[in-house]
């Protein structure tokens, strides 16, 4: 017994001499480590620090757990492919009491889904992929139908918890997605150019009205996100006109798309096709970096920009005085349970919804009505990248 007990110790301890160096010189990869060095990337804002961004993030989040503890938000876990272990997925969020409308009781965290240790921005969504497949960051932050078509498009990514919007939920869960997690999307100007917002306004009003705007989402976001190609949307000509110059990104497709020759194309070209025409007015299009964007407009480079991270119903509580915000609780909330109440006054605390507003827009601009909303996402890498890099 002595004689087997030292073989195998030895044969440990050979294991060991061989394994270890081994293992130092290629320490084992595996999906995005936990801790500090979690980090998420987005794309660079026109007004919003790292700082304040992290700390939207993380209520975002909160509030998000808080809706799927109550059944108001399906969390659906991500396919990363072929025989992962359970241990990799992002488990759901316990359960537990819901934080009361002190904000004392902070809500649970869900694990891998909680945001990650700090933010960084990066000036295209080309250098933030080639961030995550590098490691860099853990995950990435942009619109859900961004994540949709990129994940389509690249096996390496997977969108984490998407939120279907078409989806009936209860009205306290509406009321949390449209103040909270929201973002609409509208067209910046300078508070110089209010007789150009109205114009835009109008053509906008006009195109949700008789069905244009949701005609042009189905063909220029749904269909391209389900493989059709994206085909560029040729701008209206008029003589003797002066053109309005409006700077995109290509850094949202499809809704902002710039093909490879350098053509902007996507969702929002065949709308600013449609607003030229039904305005009169020829628009000519200029491709700039997310960070160079209120540098094009402040400069008069461009008269117009697109994107901006705006959320219409917290603006419009925020510039409300206390009478007029009690009245629009009163009225959204009429009709909700005494728990639903309950979790409505839970989000408050966590976040209030006049505090969100249009905090990215710079001082000194004004916005369009928006056009287009949705919400933000997460996407990590697949593990079949991971089983690929080892």
């Amino acid at each position: 017994m002595k004689k087997l007990t030292s073989f195998i110790l030895a044969a440990l301890m050979l294991l060991a001499a061989s394994v270890l160096p081994a293992l130092a010189e290629n320490p084992p990869q595996g999906p995005q480590e936990e801790g500090p060095a979690r980090k998420t990337g987005i794309l660079t804002l026109l007004n919003t620090t790292e700082e304040e961004y992290t700390a939207y993030k993380n209520a975002r989040q909160a509030i998000y757990d808080l809706l799927t503890r109550d059944g108001s938000v399906q969390r659906e876990v991500p396919d990363r492919g072929d025989d992962v272990p359970d241990a990799e997925l992002p488990p759901p969020p316990p359960e537990g009491p819901f934080p009361g409308p002190d904000g004392q009781e902070a809500p649970a965290e869900s694990g891998k889904g909680n945001p990650p240790n700090g933010i960084i921005f990066y000036d295209s969504l080309d250098s933030m992929i080639m961030a995550l497949e590098a490691r860099e960051i853990s995950s990435m932050e942009v619109y859900q139908n961004t994540a949709k078509y990129i994940c389509a498009n690249n096996d390496s990514l997977v969108m984490i918890h998407p939120i279907d919007l078409s989806k009936e939920r209860s009205k306290h869960a509406e009321i949390a997605i449209s103040t909270r997690l929201s973002n609409d999307f509208s067209f910046l100007m300078l508070e110089s150019s209010t007789a150009l917002r109205d114009e835009f306004n109008t053509a906008i009003l006009a195109m949700k009205e008789d069905g244009t705007l949701d005609q042009l989402i189905r063909e220029q976001i749904t269909d391209l996100i389900e493989g059709k190609e994206i085909v560029p949307v040729k701008m209206p000509e008029f003589e003797g006109v002066d053109a309005i110059t409006v700077a995109v990104t290509g850094d949202l497709p499809p809704m902002d798309y710039v093909a490879a020759d350098g053509t902007p194309a996507g969702f929002n070209t065949a709308v600013l096709a449609e607003i030229s025409r039904r305005i009169g007015k020829p628009i000519k299009l200029i491709v700039v970096s997310s960070p160079a964007r209120a540098v094009a407009l402040a400069s008069g480079r461009a008269d117009v920009i697109f994107w901006t991270r705006a959320c219409t119903v917290s603006d419009a509580l925020s510039m409300m005085s206390e009478e007029e915000r009690s009245a629009w609780k009163a009225e959204s909330e009429e009709g909700l349970s005494e728990n639903d109440a309950a979790l409505v006054e839970s989000i408050e605390a966590m976040a209030p919804a006049a505090s969100i507003g249009n905090q990215d827009m710079p001082q000194g601009t004004i916005i369009t009505e928006p056009y287009y909303t949705d919400v933000l996402v997460s996407v990590e890498l697949s593990q079949g990248s991971f089983q690929a890099a080892e």
